[in-house]
């Protein structure tokens, strides 16, 4: 971060510098720089008052210009509103300049309210640098992950009664032992082909947190899944997973593991099951927490756009 800017990029060098409102203000400034797209900007407000507004008006310091964003209804009790191309064009130089851009509702005529906050102009210009160098580089575009074969119908394996191979690993011992409460109940089992089937072993929680271990097993054998995990993700034991969401074939994994109770923060990231192990396929990774929904949260890692 520098100052109340953040900027990230993904392995595909798509970009996006995230300015936070100073002092706790209600607002998140996006400006999003594809790889080969034209950048875009959105604002998102938090809705605090009691009525919704309909616009929201951009002060540039300095006599700069004004830009109006017009606002819609966004997801968790939040405000958006997309920059024209035209509007893009005027803000970029204005944040490059620095100082302070203040909120300002747009209300009825003759009637001046209170700015909602302001956005610290400071720390945008290195944003955007950074922002500009990493694209100078090669995008790293992996290969998309392949599907696996269809399965002949056959029932998945009783979750209650894990294979021997499977109760006997060291980390799956390690995980009863800490939630033995849970063991039973919340192990989940899905046979991915004819010889593996994928175990969800319940291995601790803490707030409303759950962590899971992933175990893969064949007819005689097991082992811990290895899952792949990018840079910057806090470092856990191999193979475990927080808040695991698994489809119903158990070929897609998803999990995220917030910072805080309010789930601003965190990180979230997806698998997918190759046939032979899970592939990382999403990652993202947002280390500040100012009330952005995970699906605003940088992108860090993807296999295809």
């Amino acid at each position: 971060m520098s100052g109340d800017w953040l900027a990230a990029c993904d392995n595909l060098l798509d970009c996006t510098a995230y300015g936070f409102g100073a002092d706790d203000a209600p607002a998140v400034l996006l400006i999003v720089r594809g790889h080969d797209r034209p950048t875009t900007a959105t604002l998102i407000l938090r809705a605090d008052g009691p009525r919704p507004l309909a616009a929201v008006r951009l002060a540039a310091p300095r006599h700069g210009p004004a830009i109006t964003v017009r606002l819609q209804p966004g997801a968790a009790g939040t405000l958006r509103g997309t920059l024209s191309a035209g509007a893009v064009g005027l803000l970029l130089p204005v944040l490059r300049d620095g100082g302070r851009l203040p909120l300002l509702p747009v209300v009825r005529p003759g009637i001046r309210a209170a700015p909602l906050g302001v956005l610290r102009l400071a720390g945008a210009a290195p944003a955007l640098d950074w922002i500009e160098a990493r694209q100078r580089r090669t995008p790293e575009s992996p290969a998309p992950v392949p599907s696996a074969a269809p399965l002949d119908p056959a029932p998945s394996p009783d979750p209650r009664h894990p294979p021997p191979a499977v109760a006997a690993l060291a980390a799956v011992r390690d995980c009863r032992r800490q939630d033995a409460e849970a063991a039973i109940d919340e192990t989940a089992a899905t046979r991915l082909s004819a010889t593996t089937s994928v175990w969800l072993i319940p291995c601790g929680s803490g707030n409303f947190d759950r962590a899971m271990l992933i175990v893969l097993a064949g007819p005689d054998q097991a082992a811990v899944a290895r899952l792949g995990v990018p840079l910057g993700f806090p470092a856990r034991p191999p193979g475990l997973l927080v808040n695991v969401e698994a489809s119903p074939d158990g070929r897609e994994l998803g999990a995220d593991e917030p910072s805080r109770g309010l789930g601003d923060c965190g990180d979230t990231r997806t698998y997918r099951w190759d046939g032979a192990r899970y592939r990382l396929t999403s990652a993202r990774l947002m280390p500040a927490c100012h009330g952005l929904a995970p699906e605003d949260w940088p992108v860090v890692y993807s296999t295809a756009r």
